[in-house]
């Protein structure tokens, strides 16, 4: 490479990238988004994901690392480690693609250009550096060329450090769409994870062993270490639940929303989201004004008991669940998420579809989590907003008005069942983002087992309120639901059963 005098004589950040083109040609997977690096000469090829791509489309020997750092921030609206070019040229470099003399590293200096001595201890900067042997040190005369030694388990190249303003950090593996919050304790232990012997990271951080393969083991779990994946949740035992609620995987529309997204930018305006609140509450107000008329269309639509109109409105449902989940999906887009997954959802066996939405989690902003959830219940609203117009207007079509009357109900029934916040649908998710508790149902139990223990209660004071509320609520909840739904059992089965039981006892428990 012609490049290689000047970008080892630079700091890292000011040193220009090289210059694949004349080696090698870059192709993206629009499936995958992932990016293939494929030699001219021979049949070497490399897999790279969509970021560290997007930056090798930038290695042509005229942009400094920053430079295409700041275009990686640009491009993708998300945060981008500082290292990224660092760390790309060291897998470049690991590959074989680029020569040990182009890795940016000057006499006595570490990739992160910070000074290294023989004495170098654990509590010096992590980042990629050479390991050295009992008894060597790094001088001038230490070969560039020979490997570096990596002890154990390493992260990959493609998790992102994302710092939280709450003060921890979010860990996220752009290539299986994971995420782990950790503390800045934990995030010192990871980043050094290959590059010293387990035992000598446990003894420099005063953790046990079995703390630390419990790290080890999270972290696996998550795809977060190289050569590991993202683990499946195995499949549970079959249960009557799974009757009511399961889902289907399809495939992966990330590239599709990605191509899309672009064009439905207006649709996250100040703009549009005034000319919406304008809409809805014309809608209301309409709405309210023909409560009679609404009540009468009830009677006309239902009374006749036809099949169709049964079909007809279990249709409008999908198409109402399918709307709600794309506006989960572009929202998440928009921001610079990803979503790795869509599918068909079976709630009661009713069909609808999902999204995978997952990476919200990597949002360091309340305001943006809050509007990925929400996004889904804004779309049904804009839904039923329309549709009372049409309602309104399609008097004279009695197809039209039946059919938007059936619309308005789909849209309706679904909200309501959303934004109930003790089930675990977006109502509950929405609470958590408001929050900013997550695992809100969980904790809300721990909180009290651990006050029943008499155990400390390490959650925030500004959290315990809204745990201490949550479990009696959701217990409560849960009661009523299961007595009506027994309820209506008792009063169905007299007149479905057998004579020989006796179902007067099961009345006089409901006072009958």
């Amino acid at each position: 490479m012609q490049n290689g005098g000047k970008f080892a004589s630079r700091s890292s950040q000011e040193n220009l990238c090289p210059d694949l083109t004349s080696d090698w040609q870059i192709s993206q997977n629009r499936v995958t988004n992932q990016v293939r690096l494929q030699a001219i000469v021979g049949n070497r090829c490399y897999q790279f994901d969509e970021i560290e791509g997007y930056a090798l489309q930038h290695f042509t020997g005229q942009y400094t690392a920053s430079q295409v750092e700041q275009m990686c921030r640009s491009h993708f609206r998300i945060f981008i480690p500082s290292d990224l070019i660092v760390r790309l040229l060291e897998k470049l470099v690991d590959l074989g693609v680029l020569p040990t003399a182009l890795t940016p590293v000057s006499e006595n200096h570490t990739l992160d250009s910070r000074p290294v001595s023989e004495n170098q201890t654990l509590d010096s900067p992590p980042k990629v550096r050479e390991q050295l042997n009992e008894g060597e040190s790094l001088s001038p005369n230490s070969s560039e060329d020979s490997p570096r030694i990596l002890y154990g388990p390493k992260l990959k190249s493609t998790v992102q450090w994302i710092p939280h303003p709450s003060g921890y950090w979010i860990l996220r593996n752009s290539e299986g769409v994971t995420c782990l919050q950790v503390d800045n304790s934990d995030k010192e232990v990871m980043e050094k994870l290959g590059w010293r012997p387990i035992s000598d990271i446990a003894d420099v951080y005063d953790i046990t062993l079995e703390d630390l393969q419990y790290l080890l083991r999270m972290l696996a779990e998550t795809g977060m270490l190289q050569g590991t994946q993202p683990q499946k949740q195995p499949p549970n035992k079959f249960n009557f639940q799974q009757l009511l609620c399961f889902q289907i995987p399809l495939f992966n529309p990330d590239a599709w929303l990605t191509q899309h997204t672009g064009k439905l930018r207006w649709l996250w305006t100040w703009q549009f989201g005034f000319f919406l609140c304008v809409l809805i509450s014309a809608s209301l107000a309409i709405w309210l004004a023909f409560a009679d008329e609404v009540s009468a269309s009830n009677q006309q639509v239902w009374a006749p008991g036809e099949v169709t109109t049964l079909l007809t409105f279990v249709l409008l449902i999908m198409v109402v669940v399918g709307l709600h989940e794309l506006g989960h999906a572009f929202t998440l887009k928009h921001y610079g998420g990803v979503v790795p997954e869509i599918g068909l959802l079976f709630l009661c066996l009713i069909p609808g579809c999902y999204t995978d939405t997952t990476d919200q989690y990597s949002l360091v902003k309340r305001k943006q989590r809050v509007l990925v959830v929400a996004a889904g219940v804004v779309v049904q609203v804009a839904i039923w907003a329309l549709s009372v117009w049409v309602w309104v207007l399609s008097k004279p079509n009695p197809g039209w008005h039946s059919a938007s009357y059936l619309l308005m109900v789909a849209t309706l029934v679904t909200v309501v069942f959303n934004l109930n916040p003790l089930n675990k649908f977006d109502g509950y998710y929405l609470l958590v983002a408001l929050t900013g508790i997550n695992n809100l149902r969980s904790r809300s139990f721990q909180f009290y087992a651990r006050l029943l223990r008499r155990e400390h209660i390490w959650e925030a004071p500004s959290d315990c309120w809204t745990l201490a509320a949550y479990a009696p609520f959701s217990i409560a909840y849960t009661v009523w639901v299961l007595s009506y739904l027994f309820s209506v059992v008792v009063d169905f089965a007299p007149q479905n059963m057998p004579m020989f039981i006796d179902f007067s006892k099961f009345n006089l428990l409901f006072g009958r």
